[in-house]
């Protein structure tokens, strides 16, 4: 699994999530908290992978 998270201008970001073979690009802007929302997504999908219990996702 690859992740990457870069800040390209002022209130944007580009990034990646690579699984396996599957790879998907995005941008997020200022107007929502995409890496929460990202990261929220993730541990629903994996929920082994953290290590403190998670209430809701």
């Amino acid at each position: 699994m690859e992740f990457k998270y870069e800040l390209c201008g002022a209130g944007w970001a580009d990034g990646l999530i690579e699984i396996n073979t599957n790879t998907e690009y995005f941008s997020a802007s200022f107007l929502s908290d995409a890496l929460y929302d990202m990261l929220k997504a993730l541990i629903s999908l994996l929920p082994e992978l953290v290590p403190f219990p998670v209430k809701s996702a």
